[in-house]
Parts: C-alpha cells; structure tokens; sequence
C-alpha cells in the first residue's frame, strides 16, 4: 500500500532529572506502512515551557504498530543489540505524560508519540537515546518499556531506573476503575473497593462457597483454562451487582472491568464487538460485563446471531486470540437458561445466587416467618437498614444488594 506521511513536529524542551536541561528535536517526518488508517491530524499539548506534538490515533487503530515498527527498523540497521523488557504496575497521583517519564531517563530525541483521541492520557511512544532506544507503552494502571541497547548490563540497568521511579511514584488505589461503553462513548468511573471479606457473608452459604473459588482465581489459572464465560444467575435482590463489584476489586491487579451499556447493540454489531475484545489493555485480561441479559440466555429453539457471537468470544477462535472474559448476569432460574452456556470448556463458573434459609435469614437478624426463604434485598428490608447487615454480633458485615 501507498506510504503516508504525517507533517513535521516541531522541537521540544524538556528537563530530564540530573541530566540538566536538554533538547528533545522530533524527527521532521513519520512514514507509516503498516496501517490502512494512518492519516493524523496533528495537535499540541503544552505545560510550561514544554511542547508536545503528537498525533491522535483514530479509532480502532493499533497504535502499538506505528512504533514497534519503528523500533523494530531500529533494530534491523543494527542501532542496538540487546532488547529489555520491563513491565511495572503503575498508578500515580496524576496520569503519565511524556515529560514525567522522561525525568526517569538520560536525553532523548522523541520519534513517534501516538494516543487514542478519546483517551490521550494512554499512549505509545518511541524514542532515541546516545546509541539506545526505548518504546514505551503507558497503559491503565502500567508502563510497559522495551530498551534497545549496545550491551546486556545496559539494557538491564536503564530497566532497573525505570521501575524505581515508577515505583516511588506509585499511590495504591483503595477504588477500583471500571470503564463504561455505551457504542460512540466511553468513560472511566470508580467506586470504592468491596473487598470479599466485606461483603462474603451477605450470601447463602451455597453461592459464598462458589464465590470463594471464583475470587481465588488468578491470571494463571485463566490462561491454563479454555472457558472464558462467567454467569451469574439468580433472582433480583440476591446480591449479583455487589459480588461483581467485589470481584472486579479482587482482580484489579490482572484485569481490566468493561460495563456495556447497550448490550443488545453490542451482540448486534460484529464490528463494535471487535472493537470491545481488540481494545483491551496489553498484559490485561479485559471483563466484558453485560448485566440483566435475560432474552439473551434463556433456551429456546431460535438461538440468534448475537447469541452465537458472545459463544465465539467466550471459547472460539476471537476468543482464542485476546485476552478477554465475559461475565453475564441475569434473573432467570437455572432450568430456563440455554445449555451452551454452560458446556464445559466454555464456563469458566456458573454461579448461583440464592435466597437466605430461613435460618441464615435469622443469623443476620431477619424474621422470616411466614415466609421461608428470604433474598438479601428483603432482610435489608426487614432489618430497617439499605447499608448494613448486622447479624453475627462479633463482626457486622457490611454491603448493599444491589
């Protein structure tokens, strides 16, 4: 295909740490090849007497392949040797720029700066040092660097600074962040963490045991396992928002939470469903969340498009290819929902959430007499209070049942 060009970037000036004040000169012109989108509109960002010039990836652009491609021309001249790999969970007290982690190595001249339009704030870059390179991929809540160098030691020492710095800068997060899809708009909204510990026993002892098992898993365990699908079911008010609330804070330092609003469109649209798999974060495993999708998982002998879509994603070849979970929920009972979901191979858990005995029910302070079993919405209810379960006397349990 034709090669493109972007217009020339002006220079910029930079403070690097102990190295003094240097000058960071963008290269005056950017060939891309590798792209069928790739013509930008160039815009600026200023702070202080520091100009940076970038280009805005549009949507469903992979940025990663305008500067590996870079990095890799780098490599093939023979510009260095050595590739370092470093990977470091990052979260600081405000979003990373180009010019705050440029103070954690020596001068560079700034080659390729690219960033999704809607979410400037995570970006790709690739730069050159005296005989090293460095690109950098700043993610939600990590930067990713590889360091091109002449010698191994090198390579390994400029790592070494890297994730010191980034570590010293690091603020442990006590909220979780969950993006928020709704087709052409996205955002990112928080809530306090709900750890499990919290809120476990504001379930039957039956659901608590199968979200214990749930809550343990880990990064590795999803990668040596093929089911890729989580449901949860069950009737309103027993508690299923609060325990992916709960889930979604205990897996925050692999995952990445992703609520879609407009569900139906979703499993309508092949192309927004793609755009939802492919745009997850690098060494994250994305949780596509659709939640109250009853139509969608009961049985019936007309199984639609968009169901066979979702399947493909949880244990097909899409979802052999990305890193993704999906996690449904709905109030329908068990008997009513449509067997594929739950083959095995494809269900990673298929949780129950179930009301209260009446004995638990009496355990956490509700009289259930007269009416047997009780969800968690009406002990809250019987109880007089929309915060707090106070029933075990030692220790109150506290969660809502949304």
């Amino acid at each position: 295909m034709a090669e493109k060009k972007r217009a020339p970037a002006a220079s910029i000036a930079a403070c690097c740490g102990e190295k003094g004040r240097v000058t960071v000169q963008c290269q005056p012109v950017i060939t891309v090849t590798d792209l069928t989108e790739a013509m930008y509109d160039t815009e600026s960002w200023t702070s202080g007497a520091t100009r940076i010039d970038y280009a805005p990836m549009e949507s469903g652009t992979n940025s990663e392949s305008v500067t590996r491609k870079g990095f890799l021309d780098a490599l093939y001249r023979g510009d260095f040797i050595y590739v370092t790999k470093v990977w470091v969970r990052s979260e600081p007290a405000e979003p990373h720029s180009l010019e705050s982690l440029s103070e954690l190595m020596s001068s560079f001249t700034l080659i390729r700066h690219v960033c999704d339009e809607s979410r400037p704030w995570l970006f790709d870059a690739l730069v050159e040092g005296r005989n090293w390179w460095v690109r950098l991929d700043v993610g939600t809540g990590y930067v990713a660097a590889e360091f091109g160098t002449q010698t191994h030691d090198e390579g390994l020492w400029m790592a070494g600074q890297l994730r010191k710095g980034l570590e010293k800068r690091h603020v442990p997060r006590t909220t979780t962040n969950v993006l928020v899809y709704a087709k052409d708009d996205q955002s990112i909204r928080c809530f306090d963490d709900v750890t499990w510990s919290s809120v476990s026993q504001n379930y039957a002892s039956a659901t608590r045991e199968q979200l214990d098992q749930l809550m343990g898993i880990d990064s590795s365990s999803i990668a040596s396992s093929a089911g890729r699908l989580v449901l949860f079911h069950g009737p309103p008010g027993t508690g299923k928002t609060w325990a992916i609330r709960s889930l979604l804070t205990t897996w925050k330092s692999w995952t990445e939470g992703v609520v879609v609003l407009d569900a139906e469109e979703l499993l309508a649209n092949g192309a927004y469903l793609m755009q939802m798999v492919r745009q997850g974060a690098k060494s994250t495993t994305r949780v596509i969340i659709l939640e109250d999708i009853d139509e969608l998982v009961l049985a019936n002998e007309d199984r639609g498009a968009g169901l066979s879509r979702l399947l493909n994603v949880a244990d097909g070849i899409v979802g052999a290819a990305h890193d993704v979970l999906v996690l449904l929920t709905t109030n329908a009972p068990p008997d009513r929902l449509d067997r594929a979901l739950l083959r095995p191979g494809r269900c990673l858990a298929s949780v129950e959430f179930t009301p209260f005995s009446a004995e638990e029910a009496r355990l956490r302070g509700a009289d259930s007499t007269g009416t047997g079993q009780l969800t968690l919405a009406e002990v809250f209810e019987k109880i007089g209070d929309t915060r707090k379960i106070g029933g075990f006397q030692s220790s109150p349990l506290t969660g809502q049942y949304l």
